[in-house]
């Protein structure tokens, strides 16, 4: 249930104040509606992120996703997370051997 809307239209933010109704409920005021495009019927995915509840469509996710991860040209976004998860897989490894070792070292000198 929306009570005392308090729209503002400062640097480019649109503002509603909104209550949460009954079992949860939250209405998205029709301005919000129409500055995102979003139309009934549509499905929106609901996230925290830091604190704060999102609301958006899952192409404005994916679009955030594909933005923020680099492919070459011709590879699939899935490709390139397979090589990134290998790579950091590797260098943590390397990593544990590297403690591993460290580790066998002080014990030795220790003795």
């Amino acid at each position: 249930m929306i009570t005392d809307m308090a729209r503002e239209h400062q640097d480019d933010v649109l503002r509603a104040e909104i209550r949460v109704g009954r079992q949860g409920r939250i209405v998205i005021p029709a301005p919000l509606r129409r500055a995102l495009g979003y139309q009934e019927g549509d499905e929106l995915i609901a996230y925290i992120l830091e604190g704060q509840l999102v609301i958006s469509t899952r192409d404005a996710i994916m679009d955030l996703v594909r933005g923020s991860v680099e492919v070459e040209p011709g590879r699939s976004v899935v490709d390139e997370l397979i090589a990134e998860r290998r790579q950091e897989a590797r260098r943590e490894e390397e990593e544990e051997r590297a403690w591993l070792e460290e580790r066998s070292t002080h014990r030795r000198s220790s003795r």
